[in-house]
């Protein structure tokens, strides 16, 4: 996930009907850096907290779609980037 993408996802507030968990919160903090040089951050979780990662992020790209469409665009990637690894692992469709 780019460093954009994850501090999108980290910055974002809770809202009603829609938080994450310690876990969840807990994971996106502990992304690690890139050892390459390359901006971006990798991170391991359970299926459980990608699959809670991932409608948050979709809800994050419509709350923003007609208010900031850069911050939509990086929601968007970040869902992509959360449906992949589900996929990787067997545990989604093909992103």
């Amino acid at each position: 996930m780019t460093t954009d993408e994850l501090s999108t996802m980290k910055s974002e507030p809770d809202v009603e009907g829609l938080s994450l968990s310690a876990a969840a919160v807990a994971v996106l903090e502990s992304a690690a850096p890139n050892p390459g040089g390359v901006p971006a951050h990798w991170f391991t979780c359970s299926m459980g907290v990608a699959r809670e990662l991932l409608p948050w992020a979709e809800a994050g790209e419509a709350r923003w779609r007609s208010i900031n469409p850069q911050k939509a665009a990086l929601f968007r990637a970040a869902t992509k980037q959360v449906r992949f690894g589900l996929w990787k692992v067997g545990a989604g469709p093909p992103p």
